[in-house]
């Protein structure tokens, strides 16, 4: 761990580097600070908006620009990537309030539910193969973009996130924040009857998968006793 006085000049060299960066390089680094871990291309090209820089390259090039001023670090042979961690600090304090990572998040959101509705098929073919793998691999991503759909009220982004946030804690956690916020998106008043009934379906399995048959077992008999009553 870092000293007092260490932290100290590391964020004064941050903020001096930070201070020669183009703005669409800090606004980049601010918008992935959102990132709490690893992402890849296709996540920081659905989370970025550069518009306002009409001279940011693609997103390749404009990960690229991060890796040579020591912003990111890549993983896996370049397939992922993460802000060094002091970097992620000093951008979230320069994001312009909490707003600006709220709208990040929804774009993210925007990108992950089309995976969490082909998810809701139950198919077995390779693209809800893939769409599985990718929501695991993004979960606290993906549970971070349902915490912002149900800030702004939008269930019908934070319906599909939730289905798709089961099929990722299936295989891992965080097991007790995702089932809460997979529930409380199930219980937002305009949430769709077959969405909420398809999370409470597959909450309740989950539960009873991970040995907490009680609970699952009254998540299900009310998911089946609100089916019924649809008709």
């Amino acid at each position: 761990a870092l000293s007092h006085g260490q932290n100290e000049r590391l964020r004064d060299t941050i903020a001096w580097s930070w201070s020669r960066l183009e703005p669409w390089v800090r606004s980049a680094v601010a918008q992935l600070s959102v990132f709490r871990g690893s992402f890849d291309l296709e996540a920081a090209d659905a989370a970025l908006c550069l518009d306002a820089w009409p001279e940011a390259p693609w997103i390749g090039e404009v990960v690229g620009v991060l890796l040579q001023h020591s912003l990111v670090q890549s993983h896996d042979d370049r397939v992922r990537f993460s802000l060094y961690e002091a970097v992620r600090e000093f951008a979230v304090n320069t994001r312009t309030g909490p707003t600006a990572s709220t709208r990040v998040r929804l774009r993210l959101a925007q990108w992950y539910a089309p995976l969490g509705s082909l998810i809701a098929k139950d198919r077995t073919d390779q693209a809800t193969a893939e769409a599985r793998a990718r929501l695991a691999a993004d979960l606290d991503h993906v549970l971070d973009s349902i915490e912002a759909a149900i800030a702004a009220q939008r269930a019908d982004l934070a319906g599909p996130c939730a289905v798709g946030a089961l099929a990722g804690l299936s295989d891992c956690g965080p097991f007790e924040r995702g089932v809460a916020l997979c529930l409380k998106a199930a219980d937002m008043p305009d949430q769709s009857n077959i969405l909420r009934l398809e999370v409470l379906r597959r909450v309740g399995v989950l539960l009873a998968w991970e040995g907490k048959q009680a609970q699952g077992m009254t998540i299900l008999e009310q998911a089946v006793e609100e089916a019924s009553s649809e008709g």
